[in-house]
């Protein structure tokens, strides 16, 4: 890899890893709820981790311009990382009215996944131009094997999870946000009861990740089939198996054991983490795989 894709690339994972940060303490703070002394230091890291971000993706979009101004498959997903955690700043500073909590918490969670999204589009565009294809047959001339039928499966099954996740996280957003309003509204209400004084949303919430985890129990068989084997496409398919695995026993541990703060602290930044492998493996699905081709045979 060239010094300039691995800058990128640098940039890109720090700022993946500071938006992970970001997940975790947004779901330590839901377990904690408010007006708590542990509450207002994590605010501290919080805005620490916030400002982590902004630095990091700043310097992505900088290192795209300076280095990648012509490739704009890098420059905009660059680009639109420090719009898109700009505008989740400015929501973030504007107050927001009881009512109007679920959709301001879906908002915010939406802009992360789509954050999410932007960076790892902006490595894979890095990695793409510092490697590019290299000929594997006689001829030495560039010519990419197509797509097979398995990784097309893949990418298809991977691009559906990812829609159906997006939906799950917006549902649990909002499931999340009134458990507060149910919280504040009927205060002599038993924890337990939080979650079925909402009615269906709930429980369609749980169905949705019955689907999702059929999904992904399927991406991770079919990652095994494509030829030519993809070693590192079969175990970033099995590791969403994994974290969607981990994800299900938390939603049920957090339905039957009355919402334990452990367990909100976890859900939230797994959801981000499962999406974000699951899009590592619908790009990687989609990307061609160089077959070599046999030397022709030596004349008579």
């Amino acid at each position: 890899m060239s010094p300039s894709g691995a800058a990128v690339r640098r940039w890109a994972t720090a700022a993946l890893l500071a938006t992970l940060a970001m997940l975790v303490v947004g779901g330590i703070l839901r377990g904690l709820g408010a007006g708590t002394a542990e509450t207002a230091g994590m605010e501290q890291v919080r805005r620490v981790t916030a400002i982590a971000l902004g630095l990091c993706t700043l310097g992505l979009a900088t290192t795209a311009i300076w280095r990648h101004a012509a490739q704009r498959a890098l420059l905009w997903p660059a680009l639109g990382a420090v719009a898109t955690v700009a505008l989740q700043g400015y929501l973030g500073a504007r107050p927001v009215p009881p009512d109007a909590r679920p959709w301001m918490v879906s908002a915010h969670l939406l802009l992360t996944l789509a954050l999410i999204a932007l960076l790892l589009a902006a490595r894979e565009a890095a990695a793409a131009i510092a490697n590019p294809p290299v000929a594997t047959h006689p001829a030495d001339d560039p010519a990419p094997a197509p797509i097979d039928e398995y990784r097309r499966r893949v990418r298809f099954l991977a691009w559906a999870t990812l829609a159906a996740t997006a939906v799950q996280v917006l549902l649990g957003a909002h499931v999340r946000a009134h458990v507060d309003l149910v919280a504040l509204g009927e205060p002599d209400l038993a924890r337990g009861d939080w979650l079925a004084a909402q009615g269906d949303l709930p429980a369609v919430h749980r169905h949705l990740g019955g689907l999702i985890g059929m999904a992904t129990a399927g991406l991770a068989v079919v990652s095994t089939r494509c030829h030519p084997r993809d070693a590192v496409l079969g175990r970033a398919a099995a590791t969403a198996l994994v974290l969607c695995i981990a994800q299900s026993a938390l939603g049920l541990n957090l339905t039957y054991r009355a919402l334990p703060p452990d367990a909100q602290a976890l859900h939230l930044p797994l959801a981000g983490l499962f999406f974000g492998v699951v899009l590592f493996v619908a790009l990687r699905a989609g990307r061609p795989v160089p077959v070599p081709v046999p030397p022709e045979a030596p004349g008579p």
